[in-house]
Parts: C-alpha cells; structure tokens; sequence
C-alpha cells in the first residue's frame, strides 16, 4: 500500500538545513524527541543522515551547472563560437534556470524523506517543539497550530456522537415536515378578493371617464344653439350603448377570472 503524501507544513527548507546543518547538531536536537518516545528510531537515523546531506547545495550545483554548460558549449563545442557577450546573456539565462531546476529537486528529495518516515504527524510535532526550544517558531504558531494532529478517542467519540444527533434531528423535522404537508398560504384569500376589488374599481373607472369625455366631445362639437329633444335623445342613446359594451367588456373579465380561479 502506497504511503499518502506529508501534509504541506509551513517549514522553509532554509531554515531546516540551517538549523541541522550537521550531523552533530541534528542528533542534539532530535535526541529529546526521541528519549520522549515522540519519534521512532528509524525516524532520527533517517533525519541524522538526511539533513546534512548533499540536497543542501542542490540549488548552487543547479546555477554553476547551468552557467558551465553555456560556457563550455559556447566557447569549446561550437564552431564559430558564440561571441563573449552573447555567451554572458546565455549564462545569465542558464543559470537562472540551473538555480530553479536545482530548487525543485532539493523540494522533491525533501518531499520524499517527509513520505518516508514511519509517524510523519510525529516527526512534525517534534520539529514544532524544536522551533519552540530554539525561539524560532513564527509568532503566528504559538496561536495555531502549524499542524493538524489527531485529537483523543474521547474528543473523538464526542464530535461523532454530535454529528449523528445533529444528522438524526435534522431526518426528524424532514419527516415531519413532509407529513404534516405544506401549508396553505393564509394570503390566498384576501389576494383574491382584492383581485375582485381591483376588477370592479377599474370597471367604474372606465365607466365614469368614458361618460365624461363623451360628454365633453359632444358638447364642445354641436353649436350651442343645438339643444334640441332629438339630439337628447340620440345623446342618451349613444352613452346606453356606451355602458352597455363596457358592461359586456366587464361581464367577459369577471367570466375569466372565475375560469382562472376554478383551475387554479
């Protein structure tokens, strides 16, 4: 079975090989972590011949490689060769390369050291408690904990037992809800009266305005002297039939709302 990846942990590699830039120096540091029964054996043999070893200077030997090989290629390999001011822009770009290339291995052997070790959360508390011994510990890890490490069986039991009440009360009120049903809305009834409401204001508004301005266009178009019966009675007669299609128009409203009512 493969091993998981280590969990990213906000140490700089600087300051790891600074810090155990010896073989000395690491067994001082690690050798408490490791008398507390924190680390395994294999775990401090395993740091004690990793942290002084060659990945340390992965990102010099990158740059000088990067440089050496444009200047070896350009001068020597090449026929003609390639002129000296061009070379040091070619060595320039080279070695930034080499330095970046040489960067990532150095991460990579680190990473699979980190991979390797037996209790990686073990092995990373020992490096917290050694950055705390040494002062070093960022001010932002004495508040949090740069790692995450697993809690007690109790604490454990504890958030379990909390997510499955709050998992079984949540199916509850589910279930009630879907069998009690939805409820109806207490709003229906007064929005469909004043529905009606708005119907029959607006019929009487149609009503009144059309009379008036009926009333108006007619008296302003007869001279004044035209005030004879017939014309009355052709007046009376033209607002009956007036209303009477504004009646019809409302009839055919109060039809339809009662077909939309009875669908919905």
């Amino acid at each position: 079975m493969a091993r998981p990846d280590p969990p990213r942990v906000p140490i700089p590699l600087t300051w790891l090989e600074s810090t155990f830039n010896t073989r000395a120096r690491t067994e001082q540091l690690l050798r408490p972590e490791l008398d507390d029964g924190l680390i395994t054996q294999r775990d401090f043999d395993a740091a004690v011949d990793f942290f002084p070893g060659a990945q340390r200077y992965y990102t010099i030997a990158g740059g000088i490689i990067g440089t050496l090989s444009i200047i070896v290629y350009g001068q020597m390999l090449r026929r003609p060769p390639i002129p000296v001011n061009r070379i040091a822009s070619l060595s320039a770009v080279a070695s930034a390369g080499g330095v970046i290339g040489g960067t990532v291995v150095r991460a990579n052997a680190h990473a699979d050291f980190f991979r390797d070790l037996d209790n990686q959360p073990a092995f990373f508390q020992a490096i917290d408690n050694i950055q705390s011994r040494l002062g070093e510990k960022p001010s932002d890890q004495h508040t949090t904990p740069a790692y995450p490490y697993p809690g007690s069986d109790n604490e454990n039991q504890e958030m379990a037992d909390s997510a499955v009440s709050s998992r079984r009360s949540w199916e509850e009120s589910t279930v009630n809800r879907a069998a009690v049903g939805p409820n109806p809305s207490p709003t229906q009834p007064s929005q469909r009266k004043s529905r009606w409401e708005e119907i029959r204001a607006e019929h009487a508004r149609s009503i009144a305005t059309r009379s008036s301005w009926d009333e108006l266009r007619q008296n302003a178009s007869r001279p004044k002297s035209e005030n004879t019966a017939s014309d009355q009675a052709r007046r009376s007669q033209d607002l009956a039939v007036d209303r009477l299609a504004e009646q019809q128009k409302f009839d055919a409203m109060l039809e339809a709302e009662r077909q939309r009512a009875a669908r919905g």
